[in-house]
């Protein structure tokens, strides 16, 4: 992958779970998995132990948006081990130094709908990376981002134009139900 290409991340859902076919069949396409984990415990720590399987079994990276701290220390804590490969997603910046003790390796984020955060007191408070709507993401937003040393994640980038417009501004990594939307936006570049 060229170096400015963002990383895709194949967003899955709690119906289609973690599919090994489709992951097989885009393998080359993607670079990780996402999943948002708003399931009672039972249905979680099952979700999450699929999703393990499947992304160890594909040397996937994994990119799980939390609906709490709490998520995160009971159902997250029994199926995962700390892994840099892993990127864990809060709704807020509350929980992060709690979340860093449990998963010291691990790429640890926010959830952001503000389209301009103060990413130094992110960082302060050891935020590692943002996940921000595609809409609020420009160009400056990243490049502040970078230069604190936080990584940048676009979540739902199902059109290729707006992929481009992601990997023009520079983000680290887009989430896409489409697999194939790198290969989409080079027949637009044409």
């Amino acid at each position: 992958m060229p170096e400015n290409e963002p990383l895709i991340y194949l967003a899955l859902n709690e119906a289609q779970g973690c599919n090994e076919e489709v992951i097989k069949k885009y393998r080359k396409e993607i670079d990780g998995l996402s999943y948002t984990i708003t399931s009672s415990k039972d249905k979680a720590v099952d979700i999450l132990k699929s999703l393990k399987k499947c992304a160890a079994s594909e040397g996937l990276k994994v990119a799980l948006i939390l609906d709490s701290y709490e998520t995160a220390e009971k159902e997250l804590k029994e199926v995962w081990e700390d892994k840099p490969d892993l990127t864990l997603f809060l709704p807020d910046p509350e929980g992060v130094p709690k979340l860093r003790e449990l998963f010291k390796q691990s790429v640890i984020g926010i959830k952001i709908n503000n389209p301009f955060p103060n990413f130094a007191v992110l960082r302060n408070r050891g935020v590692d990376a943002v996940l921000m709507p595609h809409s609020l993401i420009k160009g400056r937003v990243v490049r502040e981002a970078k230069a604190r040393d936080i990584r940048v994640f676009s979540i739902l980038v199902n059109d290729a134009a707006i992929y481009l417009k992601m990997k023009t501004a520079g983000v680290n990594a887009v989430i896409t139900e489409k697999p194939l939307i790198a290969k989409e936006a080079l027949k637009l570049r044409i």
